[in-house]
C-alpha cells in the first residue's frame, strides 16, 4: 500500500491576455466592483457611449496584464497491489481537492471562482485494474464533484416576460464509467476492446444565461472540459511489440 498527499500552490502574474468586446461589456455590467456607468471597475473604463443616445459607441479591446491568478489544493493518491485468486488486482485512486482558483483581472478586482458551475471543488477517478495469466481487465471510474453558481447570480429564479421561474444555476456529482480487456498473444500481439462512458452520462443541464460569462454553454449543456460531450463510445486497439 503507498498512500501520497500533495500540497499545490500555483500563481501567474501578468499574463497577456485580450479579453474581446462581449466579455469586456457584460463583466463590467455583471461586476461586484462597480457598475457600467461608474468609475471602480476597471472594465467599464474600456469602453465609450455615444452623447446621442447612450449606447455603446467604442471598445478598446487592446492586450491586457492580468493582475494575477492563483490555484491551491490538495491531491491524494492510493496504491495497492493484492494476489487475488489465479492473479492480481491494481488498485489506484487518485483525488484532488481545490481550496481556491482566484482571478484578478486588475489588481483590486480578484474573485475566487472555486466551487461554481464548471469549477468544482473535488474531482477524482478510481482504476481497478486485474492481471491473470495474458488477460487484463481494466474498471475506472472518473468523478466530477457538484458545484453551484445561485449565490453569485442572486439565487435560483428568474424572470421572464414577467414570470418567475426555477433556474437550474448547479451541478450534481457526475460520474463516468469505463470497461476493458486485453489479451496479450504469445507472438508479441495485444488485442484491447472497451468502452468509454459506459452509461451515456450526458454533460449537466442549466438553465441558459444570456450575455453572461459565467459559464460557457451549448444549448441547455454546460461545456467545460471536466464533462464529456461526445457519449458512450467503443474502442479497439491491436499492438505489436517487436522486441
Amino acid at each position: 500500500l503507498s498512500i501520497a498527499v500533495d500540497y499545490f500552490d500555483f500563481e501567474v502574474n501578468d499574463q497577456v491576455d485580450q479579453l474581446g468586446g462581449d466579455r469586456i461589456i457584460s463583466e463590467c455590467y455583471e461586476s461586484d466592483f462597480g457598475f457600467a456607468f461608474g468609475s471602480t471597475e476597471p472594465l467599464c473604463g474600456l469602453f465609450d457611449r455615444s452623447g446621442l443616445n447612450l449606447g455603446i459607441d467604442n471598445v478598446r479591446d487592446s492586450f491586457i496584464n492580468v493582475a494575477r491568478q492563483t490555484n491551491k489544493g490538495y491531491d491524494l493518491t492510493l496504491r495497492y497491489n493484492v494476489d487475488v485468486g489465479p492473479g492480481s488486482l491494481n488498485f489506484y485512486s487518485q483525488f484532488t481537492r481545490q481550496t481556491e482558483d482566484l482571478q484578478a483581472l486588475f489588481e483590486d478586482t480578484a474573485e475566487d471562482f472555486n466551487g461554481r458551475v464548471g469549477e468544482p471543488e473535488w474531482v477524482g477517478e478510481t482504476n481497478l485494474t486485474y492481471f491473470v495469466n495474458n488477460w487484463s481487465l481494466f474498471w475506472g471510474m472518473r468523478w466530477v464533484g457538484d458545484s453551484s453558481s445561485e449565490e453569485i447570480l442572486g439565487g435560483n429564479t428568474v424572470t421572464y416576460r414577467g414570470d418567475e421561474f426555477r433556474a437550474v444555476r448547479f451541478t450534481d456529482d457526475v460520474f463516468y464509467h469505463s470497461f476493458s480487456a486485453s489479451y496479450d498473444l504469445d507472438n508479441g500481439v495485444r488485442i484491447l476492446l472497451g468502452v468509454t462512458n459506459a452509461f451515456d452520462e450526458n454533460p449537466p443541464q442549466l438553465t441558459f444565461i444570456q450575455s453572461s460569462n459565467e459559464y460557457t454553454m451549448v444549448g441547455n449543456s454546460l461545456l467545460t472540459s471536466n464533462y464529456d460531450m461526445l457519449g458512450r463510445r467503443f474502442f479497439a486497439n491491436l499492438t505489436w511489440n517487436f522486441e
